[in-house]
């Protein structure tokens, strides 16, 4: 068996008539984490939402976590993938309790109608726990901060021990004290020693903290520069990607 969680070789995608990846080759080994970034409209959403079987493609192969696109069935595979994205932050009902919340990522729902069973409810609850938000179980959506959304989001996503987490802009509501937080809560759930993946689509160098271990820097689906972390977080990078002055990008050393 295959030890990488994302295999994608030779993927041509487009949008609308609009060509996103042209002969996109990547590869994400067990246990690598990830940071994504790019110009808005290079195509780090669409990356994601085609992981998750959101999005065809037209040529190519994608396999994830050893299932390959088109020969599995999508709604499983989901199960074993931890995703927050700014969607399912809007399509969650107001009104839905948190316990809800949390358990609709058993399948990948966007919020859980019925009675949750016993097992579910456990899992519910550790994460609750895991994320300090228990006090908020019968809480509804909706009378939450920003802050304590995300954590009740992360604890969705994490509810069926996935081992690839998905995350497309996760902070972008949270203020400063919020996200370091949130980068404190992703470390941890890293570190857990399940064999875990993250993937972070970010707009943002102080995202990146030190978990991650490898890059992907896209000007466009045919042109982008990846792999591990010092060899991509380089002011020449993002003076190139971004057309940022390298006297500017304080964030680096050279």
């Amino acid at each position: 068996m295959s030890d990488h969680v994302i295999d994608i070789e030779h993927l041509y995608l487009s949008r609308q008539e609009t060509e996103v990846f042209v002969d996109f080759s990547w590869k994400v080994k067990a246990q690598e984490h990830w940071f994504i970034m790019g110009n808005n409209g290079c195509g780090k959403t669409t990356l994601l939402d085609a992981l998750m079987g959101y999005v065809r493609f037209q040529k190519g192969l994608i396999r994830v976590l050893g299932a390959q696109l088109g020969k599995v069935f999508i709604p499983d595979l989901r199960k074993k993938i931890g995703y927050v994205s700014p969607w399912i932050f809007k399509r969650m009902r107001d009104t839905m309790p948190v316990s809800k919340v949390v358990a609709s990522g058993v399948d990948g729902s966007v919020g859980y109608w019925g009675d949750i069973p016993l097992p579910l409810q456990q899992k519910v609850a550790e994460q609750l726990e895991f994320f300090h938000c228990a006090h908020l179980a019968q809480r509804s959506w909706g009378s939450l901060s920003s802050g304590q959304q995300f954590k009740v989001i992360l604890a969705r996503a994490s509810v069926n021990a996935p081992r690839l987490l998905l995350l497309d802009e996760p902070f972008s509501q949270l203020d400063i004290g919020a996200r370091l937080k949130a980068y404190d809560f992703i470390e941890r759930l890293a570190g857990q020693g399940k064999g875990l993946s993250v993937i972070l689509v970010t707009h943002h160098l102080e995202d990146i903290s030190d978990l991650y271990t490898h890059g992907l820097l896209f000007k466009d689906g045919q042109n982008y520069l990846r792999g591990p972390r010092e060899e991509v977080l380089i002011a020449e990078a993002f003076n190139d990607i971004f057309h940022i002055e390298a006297k500017k990008l304080k964030f680096f050393n050279n």
